[in-house]
């Protein structure tokens, strides 16, 4: 989970983009200290196992918002991120395609590797180009 919100940072900071605050909330409060991005102003949970908001929770949170905040990114452009062309019901289907996938992720530490993956992807694609 630390590693995306690394992965997260660099895209924040590669695009300008800031993330939002349903997103943001969602941070840990043990990474705070390791991102240049705008840091939260509340969290959703503490660091004490007790939390009323527990980690697992939080982390299936993320690893549906994130595909989603990466699919308007890329369907409609921010910063460094090369907007989809919009042709046709081919998009329209990649795109119906896509989220099917990210729904049929059996388990939620599948789905942050994946999330994690393509954060990595996105983040090398832009620093390609900044070469």
């Amino acid at each position: 989970e630390t590693f995306i919100w690394l992965a997260l940072d660099d895209l924040c900071i590669n695009t300008k983009f800031t993330l939002p605050q349903e997103v943001s909330c969602l941070m840990p409060s043990h990474v705070v200290s390791y991102l240049n991005m705008e840091k939260p102003t509340h969290f959703v949970s503490s660091t004490s196992s007790s939390s009323l908001y527990p980690s697992i929770r939080r982390q299936l949170r993320l690893s549906y918002l994130v595909p989603a905040l990466l699919e308007k990114l890329e369907r409609f452009g921010s910063g460094g991120i090369r907007r989809r062309r919009n042709r046709d019901d081919d998009d329209e289907g990649m795109v119906h395609r896509q989220r099917q996938m990210w729904l049929e992720v059996p388990s939620v530490q599948l789905r942050l590797k994946a999330v994690l993956e393509r954060l990595e992807a996105l983040n090398d694609e832009m620093m390609g180009e900044f070469q």
